[in-house]
Order: structure tokens, then C-alpha cells, then sequence
């Protein structure tokens, strides 16, 4: 049971029996359809217009403070303050644990204790407006319940129109009606569908197993047939044994699980039953390469590949990575990071030059197909690189882009009504197949040369 179809168990459970009428019109189960349906319309523009920009906002402003911390760290080393450097190693350990900062009050021996203040008042002035959207927010949730309320009230359907507005009325007490819990947060779920086109002895996708399922979230391609997919309750359904029932789920790669408590573990080739320690954020894997981005936004990475005599390992002193990507080729594998001012980090064989610019200021989202990068940024606009390329080729018609993929020789973007576009190159009819399948809450795609070409999503309930 998802967050959202919890939340109308709890709110609803009381309506029908304070209604007074020993039967109605329409179903109690009708009406819960019809109230999901609105509320399911206000998630994803939740999750994407007031959520996630604060949320990186946040991420940004919070590694800044970090620099400016380790900045001011740096300082009383050199002028040998002892208490100084003890009290900025304290703010990093709590920054990175997620403890409270202490408030003022006591000696200071650096300028940390004036930085924190600085930084926690920004962070108020962010959640302050976040605090007003959301309360805007609401009241058009509001709204469009009241328009269903007086949908049925005119059609004369009195115990729905009540069990409505008693819905209203235990929301406006509840608050927000998108986030239950803070382990499922906002993601928006629904059915596995897949798409196959194979020759020779390539098998075609069998999601038989996903069937019984309406809540995923996630779904990746594992190997030539394989699949994996990640349901809103944190657990895994797969045609491989190696994924396959995992629980406490965040996210997946085709090599790697990052679970809710911060562990990652490398399911797949390289590495594989390595489990790091908490603290993991996100994760990326690639036909030889995967990296994760760690606490303080430190970047770590497995691979054959990073351990080459002509290979460059990430910078020892990266922090304050946001984002992070690398090329999905055998040949020519470079990993990437950005940092929260846009700046850029390489490393990875020394022989392939860098495609990227040294900084993306505005970045939301940076992803990667076998030669080509593609980046979202947070007005909505979509860069690629390198020029020339049928995938890197924008077209000029783009509306705003809220999600990016890119995969093979192919880049597809989301757009605002949740539907794809995709171009580059056919890939076994992968592309055009991305263009046609319509609102999709994400997609996962992979094709090969030699035969075959498999194309998952999930698509949103009705």
C-alpha cells in the first residue's frame, strides 16, 4: 500500500460512518478513486515544482557552508589555533551525521560559530518560502476537491458530496497530502510495461513476474533480458536472484543497490559483495564503472577500469558533489562530477579528452549514453555534448524538461504532462517506441547491434 492510498485509508475510514445514511449512491470505493485521482494529478507537480528545487537549494547552500567551513579550518591550521581547527572539525563531524548545530553562546575560537549563523539563517529564509508555497500549494488541492464536491452535489449524490467534503476537512487538519512518511516520500508510482525487439537468440523481456504490482517507481535493465524494478515500499522485484526480494531500497543500478539507510552494495561485476559504510546518496553504474556519491558529497567509485596503469582515479579532496555521471562505453570511460557551483570534475582513461564544459551552473540532473552527456538544469532547459551527433542534436521545439535519460546512442527527455521525447539513433526501434508509449513516470531503455533492444516504464494508474 502506497503513501498516498494510505493516507486515504486514514482520512476516509471515519467519512462513511459520519454521514449519517445507511446506504449510498455511489461506492465508498468510487469515491476514494475519484479523490486519488485528484490527488494524484497535484503530486507530480509537488514533487517537481516545490520539493525537489528546494531540496537542491538546500544541498547547494548547505555545501557551500562546508567550504566555507573547511576554508576557515585551513585558516587557524596555518596560525596554528589548535581549538580553532578542533571546533571547525566539530561542525564538519555534525554537518556530515546530520546533527543539530549548537546556537551561539560560549568562547569562540574561529569564525565558524559566524558562519553557522549566517548559514542557518539562510536555511530559515529557504524553508520560510518553502513553508508559503506549500501552503499556497494546498489551497489549490483544496480547490480541485471542492470542484469534486460539487460535481456530485449537483448530480444529486449527496453521501459523496459529504464524504468529500469531510475528506477537505480532515486534510486541512492533516496538512499536505503527499507525504506520509519520510521513508516513501513523493514519488509517484505505477504499473511495469516493456517493450522487445530481438532477433537470432536474443529472448524478449518476460515482466511476467511484475504483474501483480501497481506501486513501482524505478525500473532498470540488467544484462542483455534482465530487469529490475523498485517498488515504492522499498522492495525489489527482478528476473534475476541477485536483486531479486531486496528490502529498505532507495535506489538501483544494473550493478549496485543503494539502500535507505546509506549502504551501497555492488550486486554486479566489479567489486561485487562490497557493502560501504552509511552515508551513500546516490549511485550510477556502467558497463564498467560505478560511482557514488558519498557524505560531504564525496565521490567514490568501483571498476577494473580505475585500477588501469592508464586510468586517473577521482581527486582525493573531492567534495560537495551534487551530480555525477560517466560514459557507458567499454572504450574511452570518463566519470564525472559536478559540484554545487557548477563546476565540473574528470578522471577516468587519460587518452579520451573530456567532452564537458568546466562548469554547468544551474545543474538539476546530468546523465550519460555510451559517448554523449545530456544536462538538465533548473530552468528547464536541456544541454548536450559533444556537438554534432544525431543524439546531441536538441530540438528546437523543446517545451520544459523535467527529467533527462540518456542511454546508447539515444537522449530522451520527460516533459511537464509526464510524456517522453527521444532522438538519436533507432536502436531496434527503442526510440520510436520512447515516443509513442506516452505519460510515463520513468523509463529505462537499452539496445545493441548484434539483435536486441528492450525498453521499460511505468506507467501512472488511471
Amino acid at each position: 500500500m502506497n503513501s498516498l492510498h494510505r493516507l486515504l485509508v486514514l482520512l476516509l475510514a471515519g467519512a462513511w460512518i459520519t454521514t449519517g445514511f445507511a446506504a449510498a449512491s455511489t461506492s465508498e470505493a468510487g469515491v476514494e478513486k475519484r479523490i486519488a485521482e485528484v490527488l494524484s494529478k497535484q503530486e507530480s507537480y509537488f514533487r517537481l515544482k516545490i520539493l525537489l528545487p528546494h531540496e537542491l537549494a538546500v544541498k547547494e547552500m548547505t555545501a557551500k557552508y562546508v567550504a566555507a567551513v573547511k576554508a576557515e579550518q585551513e585558516n587557524v591550521r596555518a596560525a596554528g589555533n589548535l581549538e580553532g581547527v578542533i571546533e571547525a572539525r566539530d561542525e564538519l563531524k555534525r554537518i556530515e551525521n546530520g546533527e543539530p548545530l549548537p546556537r551561539g553562546g560560549g568562547r569562540a575560537f574561529s569564525k565558524v560559530p559566524e558562519l553557522r549563523e549566517v548559514y542557518r539563517g539562510q536555511l530559515k529564509a529557504l524553508n520560510d518560502a518553502q513553508g508559503e508555497r506549500k501552503v499556497k500549494f494546498a489551497e489549490i488541492v483544496d480547490g480541485k476537491l471542492s470542484e469534486l464536491e460539487s460535481e456530485y452535489t449537483k448530480a444529486k449524490d449527496i453521501p459523496a458530496a459529504k464524504k468529500v467534503r469531510e475528506f477537505r476537512d480532515r486534510l486541512k487538519a492533516l496538512g499536505l497530502p503527499f507525504v506520509v512518511g519520510e521513508d516513501e516520500g513523493v514519488q509517484m508510482a505505477g504499473r511495469l510495461r516493456a517493450f522487445s525487439n530481438v532477433r537470432g537468440p536474443y529472448e524478449k523481456l518476460d515482466i511476467s513476474k511484475a504483474e501483480s504490482y501497481d506501486d513501482f517507481v524505478l525500473a532498470v535493465n540488467l544484462r542483455e533480458n534482465g530487469w529490475a524494478a523498485l517498488r515504492k515500499n522499498g522492495a525489489v522485484v527482478s528476473s534475476d536472484n541477485a536483486f531479486d526480494g531486496k528490502e529498505g531500497v532507495a535506489a538501483l543500478t544494473s550493478k549496485a543497490i543503494l539502500y535507505k539507510d546509506g549502504r551501497i552494495e555492488i550486486v554486479r561485476d566489479h567489486g561485487r559483495g562490497i557493502v560501504v559504510a552509511q552515508g551513500g546518496r546516490e549511485v550510477i553504474s556502467t558497463s564498467g564503472v560505478t560511482v557514488a556519491i558519498i557524505d560531504e558529497g564525496r565521490v567514490k567509485t568501483w571498476g577494473r577500469v580505475v585500477r588501469r596503469e592508464d586510468y586517473t582515479l577521482p581527486p582525493v579532496d573531492l567534495t560537495g558533489a551534487i551530480a555525477v555521471s560517466a560514459t557507458h562505453g567499454s572504450q574511452n570511460a570518463r566519470s564525472y562530477a559536478v559540484r554545487a557551483d557548477g563546476s565540473v570534475v574528470t578522471w577516468g582513461e587519460k587518452s579520451f579528452k573530456s567532452v564537458l564544459p568546466e562548469s554547468i551552473p544551474g545543474l538539476v540532473q546530468l546523465d550519460a549514453g555510451w559517448l554523449h552527456f545530456v544536462a538538465l538544469t533548473k530552468d528547464g532547459r536541456v544541454q548536450a555534448w559533444p556537438p554534432g551527433p544525431p543524439w546531441t542534436r536538441i530540438p528546437g521545439d523543446l517545451p520544459r524538461i523535467i527529467k533527462i535519460n540518456a542511454q546508447c546512442n539515444i537522449t530522451a527527455v520527460q516533459k511537464e504532462d509526464l510524456s517522453w521525447q527521444a532522438w538519436g539513433d533507432g536502436a531496434m526501434g527503442v526510440r520510436d517506441k520512447i515516443n509513442q508509449i506516452g505519460p510515463a513516470i520513468e523509463i529505462a531503455y537499452e539496445a545493441n547491434g548484434r539483435g536486441w533492444g528492450h525498453l521499460l516504464w511505468i506507467e501512472p494508474l488511471e
